[in-house]
């Protein structure tokens, strides 16, 4: 995605991790993620096409949301299939580069 912040955490071995697991949302998916320090959630809004890409998902059905959380802490990826859960789960893992 081109976030330095996700880069260098991805890098030192600390994964992006999920506050809640996929789950419905509407009529999608959603999932919160606990970012690294110094990433906000308006810096993952402003990469939405890069996400999409990254998430191998059309633009149209990639919507990050900022969560009703701390600032930065943990913004909603809704509208997601249910295949992408396995996906996420590999670049939580650290197994796919985020960018």
């Amino acid at each position: 995605m081109g976030i330095a912040g996700i880069n260098e955490a991805l890098r030192n071995g600390e994964p992006i991790r999920f506050v809640t697991d996929l789950h419905r949302d509407g009529p999608g998916w959603g999932c919160d993620l606990d970012l690294p320090h110094g990433v906000t959630a308006g810096m993952i809004l402003a990469r939405r096409e890069q996400l999409a890409s990254g998430l191998r998902r059309p633009l149209s059905a990639t919507w990050p949301e900022r969560a009703a959380r701390a600032r930065g802490q943990a913004p909603a990826v809704g509208r997601l299939p249910g295949h992408v859960q396995g996906q996420a789960a590999r670049l939580a893992a650290g197994q796919v580069r985020a960018g």
